[in-house]
Formats: C-alpha cells, structure tokens, sequence
C-alpha cells in the first residue's frame, strides 16, 4: 500500500466562527436579508485536530483484515444492527475477488470494476465510519477518541482557490493527496467525496421555508439523516458549493468519506448539533404506551375502549368508520376500486378495513413501531399486547383480525409522507387520517399528490382527516396550514387542493384515545373529501 500520510494535524480555530450566509463573506448582511430563510447560527469553536487527508481504502483495508466488521464494539447500536442485517464484511463498493479470508478486493466504479485503488478515499456510511474511529482510537491507544467532524469543524478546515474534484472535472474519485492542500495544509475539503459529520441535519436559526421552493429540508429535521458536506467529484450546482447543507440516512450510501479528528480537551461527544430524541415526531410515536394506545384505537371494542356506559361509545372504531366511508363514497360516484393508498397508516386499522373494497390497499408509515405490528397482524391475523391500566400497571389485550378478512390483499411499508417513494403513483383512492398535522411540512405532502406523477389519479378519490392539532414538536410554525395569526386551517388548506382537487363534502368525525383506563381523549377530527379533477 505505500507509506501512509500522517494522521492528525492540529488545526487551531478562529475564537467565534459564524456559519450561515452572513459570516461566510458571500455580500455579507446584504445578501442574507435577500436570503433570510436559509439562516444563520454563530458557533464557538473548540481547538481540535484533524488528519490532512481523507481515510483512503488502504486505511481501511486495516480495519476490514483485523476483523473490524466483527467485533460490536466498535459499532453503535444501530451500526451493529445494520451489519448483521446486511451481513456486511467490506464496504459495500467494493467487489471481493477471491475467498473471502483473503481478503483479496476490486472496487466497483461508475462503468467499471478496477484494482483497489489505495490511495483513493474509501467509501462507506456513516455507521461504518464510526466503526472505523473506534476501531483506530483504540489501535493508536489514543486517549482522546477519534471522531467525525462537526459541520462548524469542516467550514474551519478553510477554503483556498485551489483545483478541486466537484462537477466531474475528473469523473471519479482521485488519489487523497493528488491535488494541492489548501491554506491550511488540507487536502480535499471540498470535494472528491463528501464528509460525514457528526451533526444531525439541523436548522440555522431563521431558517424558514421559501414558498417557491419545494421544501426538502424540514422532513430530515428529524434526528434520523446525519449532514454530509464539502461535495464529491460528480456534485454539481448547489452541491458544489461550501453553502451546501445536504443529508443522509446513516445507513444510506453516497460517493461520502469521512476524516478523523478529535477534541483537544477530550471532549468525545463534541459540540455536534444533535437533535433530541425525545423531540422529534418520529420519536415521539414509538414505544409501547403509544404502540399500546394505538392498537385499542384501531382495533379496540366499544367495550374495550370505552368500557363506561355514560362515556362516547360513539366515537370508538374511527378507523373503520372513516374506511367505510371512503368505500360507500367511491363506489358512489363510480370509482375504480383496484388500488388504494393509507398515509399515515399507523397499526392498520383503516388499511384492513379498506381491503374489504379494494383490490390491493398499501398502508404506509413512519413509525417502524407501527409498522412492525400491523405487519404482525398481516402475517399471524392476531397480535397480544400490553395495554396501560394506572400508572405502571398494565394488563393483556389481544388483537384478532376477522376470519373474513383477505389480509393478502394489504402491503404494509415504511416511508415518510413527505417524502414518499416516486413509484408511488396513480392511486384510485388515497386516504390520509390524521396525518397532516403530524407532518414536519405538511405542504410537502399536498404537493405530491397531483401533477403527472401525482399519488391520485385523474378522476381519483381523496379522503383527508386532521383535527388541525398543530404543535411545534412535529411542525414548525411556519410550516402550520393556518391555526395562528387568525388564519383559520381549513381556510388555509383549501387554495392548495382546489386547482387540483374538487371539494365534495366536509364533516366532523369524533374518535377516541384510551391512554389508560381512567383517561381518555376524545377528539373531533375534520373529514374533508375531494375528487382529483381530470387532467
């Protein structure tokens, strides 16, 4: 493999760095007053060291040989998870060639498969990248752990006017040190492939949403994507610019790459912007108490879910009631029902209802909670679980589907509203209950139903529920459809349906929550049904 360059180079930081539009020079205030939505975030930056180069497959080639993918402690939690699942032993680009304890690797390019190219930066996700900084703090005995950069680090890293692999001057990755360093001593800040950070994709503050734009960010403000910086040799336009903020998947692929770094006070967790756990709306809906309160909703008796003869017996089984309606309505005015779509599908109350009608139903969530128990009952037809009575006192309860039932006609799948797979297309009936206040851009949503690649056909059914419950744990402000400055939400909602979209019919529809058995929440949610205008 050649002599390796060295490994960390002290990098000393200005004592305030300012990111965002203004602080990075571009016109300076002038131009972040024609921008204010992408914002701008002032950070003390703490010294810390970072290695001149990239980590090229040769390094990694290392850790593969002495077993990295082996051993769970260099892996986080859902690192480890992942590998077993994929039953990875090598970055996923390259080929092996030969026995696997050989450990004998091409490397799979664009257009072709070559020799492992040593001195190139490797490739890999962000999981395996933090495998490999354990893997090395503990091969260098370092007493500060290896680490990934922050997206403060990777701007303090410096710039320079000189020649960079981005917009395909080259057409593949390059040797770590084929080019000049910059300023700074570093090479390929910018450029080659992108840098994993530490930072959780994560909003400037003023960060708002531009009404022309299509928002692609709010929906990965979600604790689940990890910042990927600097561009890669194919990254062209904005990505190819030191503004650019983009976002990954940590288990997703991308021509990324990572250097090391550590803290020079020891810090291992860094000043990385991290997004809480407990504050995002993915989060927020998993667990078993919700998982729990969830199933009584959907699939919960009169008796079960309100065992209390004066309480409102009539607002149990609101996934079946608002699925029977849909049907009755399509069939009414004469709508195919070959395929129909459940957004927001939680445990597959409505789903299954609708399977009763439809030829195919696919339901689709976020919540892998969610998903993992109505997939459950897809499969096995019955599902037992904990319900809460008082306090941490719960009982069992059972979820039985109905013999009649065809449960083959329901696929369940992961995926997030607002961003919804683009195969997703051309459905006669989509159904969306109590979803679009629960969404981080709710308009990123309405958007994706219409237009050529639209989820509801010409002539096809749309069937919308939402009690407008706004809260700012799933919703940035400015992202609500109404509910403040007097604004009333359906007022708000309907200027962006009615180019597309007829209104039919409105009406309130109460359903029930049972969080235990003393306490329950009865909610009146807005029934909205409109047909897609043919195009």
């Amino acid at each position: 493999m050649g002599e390796q360059p060295p490994r960390v180079t002290l990098v000393i930081p200005r004592s305030l760095y300012a990111f965002g539009l203004l602080a990075l020079g571009l016109l300076g205030a002038a131009l972040t007053r024609n921008k204010p939505h992408y914002g701008l975030r002032q950070v003390r930056v703490r010294s810390f060291q970072a290695s001149r180069y990239l980590v090229t497959n040769g390094e990694f080639y290392e850790f593969v040989v002495a077993g990295g993918y082996q051993e769970p402690k260099y892996w986080t939690q859902e690192g480890w998870a992942w590998k077993q699942n994929r039953n990875t032993k090598w970055p996923t680009f390259w080929v092996a060639d030969g026995p696997a304890g050989l450990h004998q690797y091409r490397l799979r390019t664009l257009f072709e498969v070559v020799d492992l190219p040593w001195s190139w930066p490797v490739a890999v996700n962000w999981y395996e990248a933090k495998a490999y900084c354990a893997w090395k703090t503990e091969q260098d005995n370092s007493p500060i752990p290896y680490r990934l950069l922050t997206e403060a680090e990777h701007h303090c890293l410096g710039g320079g006017n000189e020649p960079v692999n981005l917009n395909l001057t080259w057409g593949s990755q390059t040797p770590v040190n084929a080019l000049l360093p910059n300023e700074a001593g570093f090479y390929d800040v910018f450029g080659n492939v992108w840098h994993w950070c530490e930072d959780d994709f994560n909003p400037l503050e003023g960060f708002r949403v531009h009404r022309l734009y299509d928002d692609f960010s709010t929906p990965c403000f979600d604790g689940e994507h990890k910042m990927i910086l600097g561009g890669s040799f194919i990254s062209s336009g904005d990505e190819a610019t030191r503004w650019g903020r983009f976002h990954f998947r940590p288990h997703f692929f991308q021509h990324a790459g990572f250097r090391l770094v550590r803290s020079d006070d020891g810090d291992a967790t860094c000043d990385a912007v991290l997004i809480s756990s407990q504050s995002n709306g993915v989060k927020a809906y998993e667990g078993e108490k919700i998982l729990a309160e969830n199933l009584m909703l959907h699939y919960g008796s009169a008796d079960e879910a309100m065992p209390y003869n004066f309480g409102p017996k009539d607002a149990v089984g609101f996934p079946q009631s608002i699925a029977t309606l849909t049907l009755k309505t399509a069939e009414h005015l004469g709508i195919k029902t070959n395929r129909a779509l459940d957004v927001g599908c939680s445990v597959g109350g409505s789903t299954f209802e609708l399977a009763r009608g439809f030829e195919s139903v696919l339901g689709i969530d976020l919540s892998a909670t969610f998903i993992e128990a109505a997939e459950t009952l897809r499969s096995e037809g019955r599902l037992v679980y904990r319900r809460r009575d008082e306090g941490e006192n719960t009982s069992q309860a059972e979820v039985c589907l109905p013999e009649d039932l065809d449960r083959s006609r329901v696929i369940f799948r992961r995926a997030d509203a607002c961003a919804l797979p683009p195969e997703l297309v051309g459905f006669d009936v989509v159904l969306a209950a109590n979803l679009i206040c629960r969404l981080p851009s709710p308009r990123a949503f309405l958007s994706r139903l219409c237009g050529a690649r639209g989820l509801v056909r010409s002539g096809g059914l749309l069937v919308l529920a939402t009690p407008f419950t706004w809260d700012e744990r799933f919703t940035p402000r400015d992202a609500w459809l109404g509910g403040h400055d007097g604004k009333p939400s359906f007022a708000t909602l309907q200027p962006e349906l009615n180019r597309d979209f007829e209104l039919l019919e409105t009406q309130d529809m109460p359903f029930l929550i049972r969080e235990h058995a003393r306490k329950f929440q009865y909610v009146i949610t807005l029934v909205s049904v409109w047909k897609r205008r043919d195009s």
